[in-house]
């Protein structure tokens, strides 16, 4: 997760739509797994999530999306210990899908 210093409560995403036989996943352009054979990394799209903030204010590496994070190198299999972090401080992943709600927005706007 990247999330700049000043967000009080940065949003995770917790659920991708993948499409493997189409060769499709709706994170491709954005996503800092650079060893998925989905992945389609673009530099641009991934820093347009953090609008008026550059590279350097994220503190990203100049060779950004060449290589792979120190995370997620196979060679040093972090993804195995993310669980025992979350259990050794006591904590449980949540999130859940982000949907777009009309009815919610019209009541927003009506107030």
């Amino acid at each position: 997760m990247f999330s700049p210093f000043d967000f009080v409560k940065p949003t995770m995403i917790t659920t991708i739509k993948v499409d493997p036989v189409e060769g499709w996943c709706e994170k491709c352009e954005e996503c800092i797994y650079f060893g998925c054979l989905l992945n389609r990394f673009k530099k641009e799209r991934f820093l347009a999530k953090f609008t008026g903030m550059g590279a350097e204010s994220l503190g990203l590496p100049q060779n950004f999306g060449t290589l792979p994070l120190w995370y997620n190198d196979p060679i040093f299999a972090w993804h195995t210990y993310w669980g025992k972090i979350l259990a050794l401080f006591k904590c449980k992943p949540n999130g859940g899908e982000l949907i777009f709600s009309e009815h919610k927005y019209n009541q927003v706007i009506t107030l």
